[in-house]
C-alpha cells in the first residue's frame, strides 16, 4: 500500500523544488483536468522551477498551457495530441526549466537529468554509478 507524504490542499510548493509528473494515458487524461495542478504548473514556470514530465505526462503541461515555443518529448502513442509544442523525437528533452521524456524505457535517463538538475552532475553520476548504468 502507498502512503502520501502530504495531500494537495495542505502542502505549501514554497519549499518545493520541482513538479514531476507521470506517465499512462489515463493519468495524464485525469490530472490534465486537476485545475490546481495546471495552476501550479504555471505557478512553477513563471518562476523558473524545474517541470518535468514522461511518457504522456506532457499532455498535462499542454493543458496546463506552458508549452508554447518549447520542445518537448513524449510517448509516440501521444506524439499526435501534442499540438503547441515542437516536438523533439528524443530520448530526454530539456527545453529551459522543462525535462521531458519518452517512457518507461527513458525513465533512469529522465530520473538523472533531474538529479543533475536538482543536485549537480556528480551527484547524478554517482546515482548512476550505483545503479550500474552507463
Amino acid at each position: 500500500m502507498l502512503q502520501a507524504d502530504d495531500v494537495w490542499g495542505n502542502h505549501k510548493f514554497d519549499s518545493t523544488d520541482a513538479i514531476l509528473i507521470p506517465g499512462g494515458a489515463p493519468g495524464a487524461a485525469a490530472l490534465s483536468e486537476f485545475v490546481p495542478l495546471l495552476e501550479q504548473l504555471q505557478v512553477f514556470d513563471r518562476s523558473g522551477k524545474l517541470i518535468g514530465a514522461i511518457c504522456a505526462g506532457p499532455l498535462v503541461l499542454q493543458s496546463a498551457g506552458i508549452l508554447e515555443n518549447r520542445k518537448v518529448t513524449c510517448h509516440p502513442a501521444v506524439a499526435q495530441a501534442l499540438t503547441m509544442p515542437h516536438h523533439v523525437n528524443d530520448r530526454v528533452v530539456e527545453d529551459r526549466n522543462l525535462i521531458t521524456s519518452q517512457g518507461p524505457g527513458t525513465a533512469f535517463e529522465f530520473a538523472l537529468a533531474v538529479i543533475t538538475r536538482l543536485e549537480g552532475r556528480e551527484s547524478s553520476a554517482a546515482v548512476a554509478a550505483g545503479l550500474i548504468l552507463p
